[in-house]
């Protein structure tokens, strides 16, 4: 998989990086999360995580007064080989490498979903426009004022049956209701990608409460078929 990124096109107004992914080496892949001035984001808010079984993931309930500071400039997010997950932050002084944890298999091209991740942006009107044209290979969301997005997204083994998994866990989320609008896949000689997208318009409350930035959810599978839940703000 070569760097791919992906964009806001916001009608004639031009490009905005939202996501970047890259599978550096076989069985290893690294990806980041560009912030609302186009360069790599600062994580700032961290909400507490959640161990849940496949039934509970839809009751979850995020509060914004439940969200801890952290504010320190995001490298990028990595997961090895040996199934080892972490982000890598450009902090100086101490704690480059945070918020580690272990799969419960390695990485290859046979393993299952071993990444699934939600993405709600920020307004699309929020995310400055770049001077660059886009970078190829990419992909580009339609997004105006003040629309923003919620992609769901996964990662597998090139071998597994991606696409035939995330179908079913999308309608049993969404009661069998249509959730996509667009589908972007990836593929790599080891690993593959899948992204789902709606749009909406953000309203006045959330515009006015909200987090400035973009929110991301990272579920990971663990012990006893449970999933590990972490949720972070990116600006």
């Amino acid at each position: 998989m070569n760097p791919t990124r992906l964009y806001l096109q916001k009608e004639k107004e031009g490009f905005s990086p939202l996501l970047w992914f890259h599978n550096f080496k076989f069985n290893e892949m690294m990806f980041g999360i560009y912030g609302l001035n186009q360069k790599q984001s600062k994580l700032t808010l961290e909400f507490p995580e959640y161990v849940l079984s496949d039934n509970e993931l839809e009751a979850v309930n995020y509060k914004y007064e439940d969200a801890s500071p952290i504010n320190k400039q995001l490298d990028h997010i990595t997961c090895h080989g040996d199934g080892k997950f972490h982000l890598k932050t450009k902090n100086e002084d101490k704690d480059l490498y945070i918020h580690e944890l272990k799969s419960i298999t390695p990485l290859g091209p046979d393993v299952p979903i071993f990444l699934q991740f939600q993405i709600l942006s920020d307004a699309a009107e929020n995310y400055t426009i770049s001077k660059k044209s886009p970078k190829k290979p990419s992909a580009q969301i339609n997004l105006s004022g003040r629309e923003y997005i919620v992609l769901r997204g996964a990662f597998s083994g090139i071998n597994y049956e991606l696409e035939k998994e995330m179908a079913h866990l999308l309608a049993l989320l969404n009661d069998n209701k249509p959730f996509v609008q667009q589908a972007v896949t990836l593929k790599s000689n080891s690993f593959q990608g899948l992204f789902f997208w709606q749009k909406g318009i953000l309203p006045d409350h959330a515009k006015n409460s909200r987090p400035p930035g973009t929110f991301a959810s990272f579920m990971f599978s663990v012990e006893n078929n449970m999933n590990l839940i972490k949720t972070f703000v990116f600006e």
